[in-house]
Formats: C-alpha cells, structure tokens, sequence
C-alpha cells in the first residue's frame, strides 16, 4: 500500500517538469503623436487594459502578448501563437485606435480556445475622450478625461476620476454589482438585473457611461 503510494509519487515528481507551466511572451511598445488627436477607442476582445493620463504631447501603449503551455511539444505552438498575435496603434484623423491583430496562424480553432493574452497600458493627455468595447476581462481607467464610454460582456472595470469633471455618470450591470463612490455618499446595486447608478452635477462637462452585461463596477468620484 506505502510502496504503491511511493511509486505514485515518484512518477508524479518525474512528470512535473513536464507539466510545469511556462511561458511565451513579447513586448510592445508605440508612442504616436497626441496634436490632432481627440479621442481614445480601444478594441480588445479579451485581455487587460488600463488607462491613464501621460505627457501632453504623445499616446503612448506599452503591452505584451504571452501564451502559456504545459507540454515541451507545445512550445513551438506557443511561440507561432504569440508571433500571430499583435497590439497595433493607429490613427485615424482625430481618433488613436488601439486594437488586437491576429495573423492567420492565430485564425485556427485552438487559437481561438485558447487565444494569447495581452496586457495594456494606454497613456493620454489629459481631457481625451475615450471609448472602450471589450468582451472579456479587466478595464481599469484612472485620471483625468473627456466623455468616457465603455462597454464590456464579463469581467471588472474600476473608473477613478475628478468628481468635478463629470456632469452625468451612468454605470450599470445587468448580473452582478455597481459599488460608487461619489465622495458624500456610497452607492451599491448587486445581484440579478443590478440596475444603473445615476449621478449628475450641472457644473461638470463630460459624459461617463458605464455598462458591463455581468461582473462588476467600482467607480470612485475623487473630490479636488
């Protein structure tokens, strides 16, 4: 029964460094002039994104795109997987657009079942509007901006802001919770069809709204 046990484990230690997991992972960088620019969308199906306030002069994006595998044979996959994948920074008259680009080798089903995953930082001049639709995970805003609008199907978004820059602010979910903060006074909405917060200040001058279909939404209004 000990020996049977022993004999288990030993073949479990001698398989580990085969089912450890590692990684593939590249790193990206764009910085792009911000003079004509008024506005921020980006498009992200599935990853991590944070915005935030930079210099005044440029947008800059620093990411990186990463595919784990468990198997030394999957390595070479990982690494055509992660190859395939790429964050891309345009500019489009006044818009910068901050998109995911895939090659055809991350076109095939397993790509799509288990797709690489990116990490963003998106640096703006303070006052730009932005604009964000995602599908699946993490969004987090924090500084200074214009009208601010996003969109996501499952996952978290945190908004910390000036609470005097905002006239209107909307965040809703349909499962899951809304928790704001709006400096007098705390505001939570939590379970099925969670409904929207509402908050309104005739001295501000952008529009915020916020929806995610399920999951949750922490917005913090910052008193000066």
């Amino acid at each position: 029964m000990h020996r049977a046990v022993f004999c288990s484990f030993l073949v479990l230690a001698a398989a580990a460094p085969a089912l450890a997991e590692s990684e593939i992972r590249k790193e990206v960088r764009y910085s792009v002039p911000a003079a004509a620019v008024r506005e921020v969308r980006i498009e992200i199906p599935i990853g991590e994104v944070r915005i935030v306030n930079g210099g005044g002069s440029t947008i800059d994006l620093e990411g990186s795109v990463s595919q784990g595998y468990s198997w030394r044979d999957e390595r070479e996959w990982a690494e055509t997987i992660v190859a395939a994948t790429s964050i891309v920074l345009e500019i489009r008259g006044s818009r910068a657009l901050v998109r995911r680009e895939l090659g055809p080798e991350a076109e095939g089903w397993r790509a799509k079942k288990s797709p690489a995953s990116i990490r963003a930082v998106v640096r703006v001049p303070a006052g730009t509007n932005v604009e964000i639709s995602q599908s699946i995970g993490e969004i987090d805003v924090d500084g200074a901006f214009g009208d601010v609008s996003v969109d996501l199907r499952i996952g978290e978004l945190r908004l910390r802001t000036r609470k005097a820059n905002v006239r209107q602010l909307r965040a809703s979910a349909r499962i899951g919770e809304v928790e704001a903060h709006l400096g007098d006074r705390i505001i939570r909405k939590e379970g099925l069809f969670a409904g929207e917060t509402l908050y309104e200040n005739e001295t501000g001058r952008y529009f915020v709204r916020l929806n995610v279909k399920i999951g949750e939404i922490d917005v913090s209004l910052i008193d000066d």
